[in-house]
């Protein structure tokens, strides 16, 4: 009975449609009357209201498995003993269920695990040295071929990081082959003749492989470094490192998608999981120089630009390996690689083992993928990464070691994708810890930032997800035990204000771990080690937060009428920045033709009594239809106005601050451009 409509509804629908429509009609006529008498035009910039909320329903689909999702949640310990508030701090960080509805029908929490079956077949495998055919693999899938296989080595070419060439074929087998102690990057192809067919040869498989040669010529020199290390500096303990790090992943999202791996790195390891975690740059790049350099990219562009190479940067490793560790730098996803999209990448390799000649190798494979590019072969290209860390490590058990694995690809382009490497990322860890390899190492799980675009920035917690990366630091419990101060200190750290600037400083605390004497490394800038207790009353300002990214007093913006004259003064700033970041010979002047949603904070310095309103709009772009976040910085003229009082009369030093995230995709517009940050903002007049 409830879905059947009387006569009364039939009538009277027609007649409320035109009461809707007319209404409608009126209220334009009226704001349109109202942008051009009085006194205010936009100049080329059309203007069309629009709620963040209307946005969202029009352009995202629903998903009802609400019921499903909090029954997950139940079982997520990302609250433990954490508390209710944080600590009494004098950053007020937001507080949100991560697994809201608004936000989890989005999420695509019940996408299965990554699968890669199905693809050409591995008919070799490795044995130490040895490249060994799988002969019973090749009696079952290929019983009528005589069936030969041959490998060439991929190399990296003239000193680029973006350059690759193969050898030439180094030997036909059919059996085995015992390789070069110096191999280290192998493609592997496996050709049939049909026994009872024509001789034409058909290729069967093709595999890439990952090796780790001894490099015994670095002994000596290791061994020479570790002992000035010990003599001069004393430090208390040696423990490997393990960075394991994920793109654009925001700490709500790893809870959400890596829920076993989060409750396994949380729960059953008892990590430290930094709940006030900042980032301190739109992209990749800004926040790896912080974390791996310790410096802000305003800092490093006083000396260094755009499309320079990556060499001079005093990175993080380098540290460890003058103080005789062995290193290991592996990154899938290769042309937009950490040190690739903003840098010409590095001349010299950067690290003892680097793979970034197989990866852009692989890139260019197309027999090899799967899976929208996530399976390379029958594996998932996550595995294959983490598998050579393994090789890495079973290599080296009685020498220190650091390493960083950087997954790009599974969150990049799709961040609920990270879901289906859950289990698989879970596997890995628990097996590293059965096997013994977190007994003397510090493993840090990071991301750079937080989710930059896609339906999830729309929700409520698109604000928080966008600026909040994840860091959890797994420690052997005897260096815990051994050292309560520490324990307490990173304890309490979970609560307090902390960027990667901190996970810097750390690491270089940790290679001179509680040394008789000082540390032979440059101070840290921003930074304060995890190994100290975080100050309770540290603001963005102190940790070298940028106002674009602090989500200190979140909760006090104020929603402004998007329909206003302060809406559209602001939104008039935001399109004169946003146009002067492109080349208009190549790229469309962009007008705002929706203002999403504006919010405003207003903030008093506690010195100097100045009154600022930070203002952060949401805006669509034509053509192109772009979506802008843009946090537009303020002073007040005459403080304590509320928002619909004020008027760009009251306001001075109006500008708009760099770190504009883009909401959507942009892939297509801006092939016309080769700079990273124009890109952002350009469509191509072609």
């Amino acid at each position: 009975m409830a879905h059947c409509m009387t006569s009364k509804s039939v009538h009277t629908r027609p007649k409320n449609y035109f009461i809707l429509l007319s209404l409608i009609t009126f209220i334009v006529i009226i704001s349109l009357s109202y942008i051009q008498s009085g006194g205010y035009y936009i100049d080329q910039i059309f203007l069309a209201i629009e709620s963040e909320e209307d946005y969202l329903q029009l352009n995202m689909s629903e998903s009802s498995d609400y019921d499903y999702y909090k029954t997950l949640n139940n079982t997520i310990s990302y609250r433990s003993d954490y508390g209710d508030a944080h600590d009494n701090t004098t950053c007020d960080f937001p507080q949100f269920d991560p697994f809201d509805p608004d936000v989890v029908k989005f999420a695509k929490l019940d996408m299965p695990k990554l699968s890669c079956d199905g693809g050409l077949p591995d008919l070799t495998y490795l044995k130490g040295n040895l490249l060994i055919v799988n002969k019973t693999k090749v009696q079952e899938m290929f019983p009528a071929y005589n069936v030969t296989c041959k490998y060439r080595d991929v190399l990296r070419k003239s000193n680029r990081d973006t350059l690759f060439e193969y050898s030439a074929v180094r030997q036909h087998f059919s059996d085995s082959i015992k390789l070069p102690i110096d191999a280290e990057f192998l493609m592997v192809t496996c050709d049939g003749t049909g026994t009872n067919r024509s001789t034409e040869t058909e290729m069967l498989s093709k595999t890439y492989y990952q090796l780790i040669p001894k490099l015994d010529n670095l002994l000596e020199m290791e061994d020479l470094r570790l002992r000035k290390r010990l003599v001069e500096s004393s430090p208390e303990e040696t423990l490997n490192v393990i960075m394991l790090g994920f793109d654009g992943v925001s700490r709500y999202q790893f809870i959400r998608a890596m829920s076993k791996t989060y409750n396994l790195l949380v729960k059953d390891f008892q990590s430290f999981d930094m709940t006030m975690h900042s980032q301190v740059g739109r992209n990749t790049f800004p926040n790896f120089l912080g974390l791996f350099t310790g410096n802000s990219e305003k800092e490093t562009s006083t000396w260094w630009k755009d499309k320079d190479r990556a060499d001079e940067f005093n990175l993080l490793w380098k540290d460890y390996e003058k103080a005789g560790y062995r290193t290991l730098f592996s990154e899938d996803y290769p042309l937009i690689g950490a040190f690739i999209i903003q840098s010409s990448g590095f001349y010299n390799v950067p690290t003892a083992y680097y793979n970034k000649a197989l990866t852009v190798a692989m890139d260019a494979d197309k027999d090899v993928w799967k899976h929208g590019r996530h399976c390379i072969g029958n594996k998932p290209e996550v595995l294959f990464h983490y598998n050579y860390l393994k090789l890495f490590l079973d290599s080296f058990p009685n020498r220190p070691l650091f390493s960083l694995l950087y997954s790009t690809r599974i969150s990049h382009d799709e961040i609920t994708t990270l879901r289906s490497a859950d289990d698989h990322v879970y596997t890995f860890l628990t097996e590293l810890k059965r096997t013994g390899h977190l007994q003397n190492t510090l493993l840090i799980t990071f991301s750079d930032h937080g989710i930059r675009f896609g339906p999830l920035r729309y929700t409520k917690l698109g604000d928080v997800e966008n600026r909040t990366p994840f860091a959890i630091f797994t420690f052997p419990p005897w260096f815990l035990k051994k050292f309560p101060d520490v324990a307490r200190n990173l304890k309490t750290n979970r609560n307090r204000l902390t960027t990667h600037y901190d996970t810097h400083a750390t690491l270089q605390d940790l290679l001179y771990f509680k040394g008789r004497r000082d540390k032979p490394l440059s101070k840290s800038k921003h930074g304060i080690s995890l190994f100290e207790e975080i100050p309770r009353n540290r603001t963005c300002t102190e940790a070298a937060i940028d106002q674009e990214f602090c989500l200190c007093g979140y909760q006090n913006f104020e929603k402004v009428n998007a329909n206003s004259e302060l809406s559209f003064y602001l939104a008039k700033v935001v399109a004169i920045f946003l146009n002067s970041k492109i080349d208009k010979r190549l790229c469309h002047a962009l007008k705002i033709s929706n203002i999403l949603s504006i919010q405003r904070l207003r903030v008093v310095n506690s010195s100097t009594k100045i009154a600022s309103s930070v203002f952060r709009l949401k805006v669509k772009t034509v053509p192109g239809e772009g979506v802008f976040e843009v946090v537009v910085d303020s002073v007040e003229k005459k403080p304590g106005k509320t928002w619909d009082q004020l008027t760009k009369d009251n306001l001075k030093d109006v500008k708009v601050l760099e770190g504009v995230d883009r909401l959507n995709m942009y892939h297509g517009q801006s092939e016309c451009v080769d700079d990273a940050k124009m890109k952002l903002f350009c469509y191509c007049k072609n």
